[in-house]
């Protein structure tokens, strides 16, 4: 295993000699295997190490014993450790996904010892088959293909991967050869995560077709993220060129634009979006499609709502892209049938009668054949929402919720094809929605996804 980590560094610029390397442990195989490989090669690349361990304090006893062991660990290296629990358990009582805020808490953490530390680089255990798992879950819930990166910039500085080039059962075997044990996550073996399904039900069978599955996957990434960069070189030079930027917001002129590749579209619409919201999560594809929809139209006004209350907004040939009061007019068409969709107020709605499990919040709809296909829209003038024993006007709703005046012109209403309301997107929900009462539909909702 060491030889095709070092390869795999030196390949990719990530040897970093005589530099300090922070490594993140979470006491599990992969992480383990990180610090005594770096451990191992530590006086010849004249690097100075340290651990780091983010406790999420969400598994008791098990939780206390991960830490308690990385810091043994540390201690056997004669490694500097820094280690804590979080407060995942407080945030969490505000709400919010589980895994998206671990990971903004984690991060959070790694970023304060790396620079309070002096650390250079931040090493992490992600692995090949790591890799083969993202990339299926980016497929399926049609986010393109990125992948893990092997490196990127974080907290200023260089976030590296150097396992990537090597599968689980590679690094356990070699564990098993330094003798050194690792812990075990349970939470690994539910499958209410998409990931763990695909882990434990989709690899073995991938790998019986093809044994060398994670060299072949690293490849693909690898190349698309090659033909990736030129794409966005392409993309950066008609951004500058055609985008006029105001305080908060831009502007451009559709004629060129849609002149363009569509490829080229895509990635322009990604680096707006980056530009107004550096640290947001990248827009959904669905969500990109709708907007290339709206701006290749030359007649009228029609917008999308984007996450954190930004609109696009197409007034004939010009765009306008910013947060404020702009009132979206709702594309036409109908909601796909088992595939994610963006739906604005950082939202993503899914309709389907599979009885499998999602993350988010799971909904049964009672609905008829004449109900399809279902629409969003924003509100109208006289909307009202069937409460079951009683109706209420949707602005009544919004007022009692206290939603602000700017926000509710661009909340998501899901309807059905007779325009009767079946809810106002993660706020109120009519009758005909249930927490209990299996029916065969199903809709789920949830946040929208964020990025490794």
């Amino acid at each position: 295993m060491e030889q095709e980590v070092l390869t795999y560094m030196t390949e990719h610029h990530m040897m970093y000699q005589g530099k300090r390397i922070l490594l993140a442990c979470s006491g599990g195989a992969d992480s383990v295997a990180l610090v005594r490989f770096f451990h191992h090669y530590a006086q010849q690349n004249n690097w100075m190490l340290g651990i780091v361990h983010a406790d999420h304090g969400l598994r008791g006893d098990a939780s206390t014993q991960d830490r308690v062991f990385v810091e043994a660990l540390a201690e056997q290296l004669d490694i500097p450790v820094y280690s804590k629990e979080l407060a995942v358990k407080d945030k969490l009582q505000n709400g919010g996904n589980t895994q998206q805020v671990c990971r903004e808490e984690r991060y959070a953490y790694f970023a304060f010892i790396l620079t309070t530390y002096g650390y250079d680089v931040l090493a992490q255990g992600h692995h090949g088959d790591d890799q083969i798992e993202t990339v299926l879950m980016e497929l399926v819930q049609g986010q393109g293909m990125r992948g893990i990166p092997e490196q990127r910039e974080f907290a200023g500085k260089p976030l590296i991967r150097p396992l990537l080039s090597v599968n689980r059962t590679t690094i356990e075997r070699y564990l098993h050869t330094l003798h050194q044990p690792y812990r075990e996550d349970a939470s690994n073996e539910s499958t209410t995560y998409m990931r763990n399904r695909f882990r434990q039900r989709v690899l073995p069978s991938l790998y019986e077709e093809n044994r060398t599955l994670d060299q072949q996957v690293r490849r693909l990434v690898e190349e698309r993220k090659q033909d990736e960069d030129i794409l966005q070189t392409l993309a950066r030079t008609k951004f500058d060129e055609l985008v006029t930027f105001q305080e908060g917001s831009l502007t451009l002129d559709t004629t060129e634009f849609c002149e363009m590749a569509i490829a080229l579209q895509r990635r322009f619409i990604l680096l707006v979006w980056k530009y107004l919201q550096p640290h947001a999560s990248a827009l959904s594809a669905s969500t990109v499609a709708s907007i290339i929809q709206v701006t290749e139209r030359r007649e009228g006004t029609q917008s999308v709502s984007l996450p954190n209350g930004y609109v696009w907004t197409r007034a004939y040939t010009t765009v306008t892209v910013a947060k404020g009061d702009q009132k979206p007019i709702p594309l036409s068409g109908a909601l796909p049938v088992d595939e994610w969709v963006s739906i604005g107020q950082d939202m993503q709605l899914l309709i389907t009668q599979s009885d499998k499990m999602y993350e988010g919040e799971r909904w049964y709809a009672v609905l008829e054949n004449e109900d399809f296909p279902l629409h969003i829209r924003t509100r109208r003038m006289g909307d009202v929402l069937d409460l079951g024993t009683h109706h209420k006007k949707v602005s009544r709703l919004f007022i009692d919720s206290k939603i602000p005046r700017e926000k509710r012109e661009g909340w998501p209403l899901l309807v059905t094809q007779k325009n009767g309301i079946l809810g106002l997107i993660g706020l109120r929900h009519s009758s005909r929605l249930t927490k209990t009462k299996k029916t065969p539909w199903v809709i789920w909702i949830k946040q929208e996804d964020s990025t490794c």
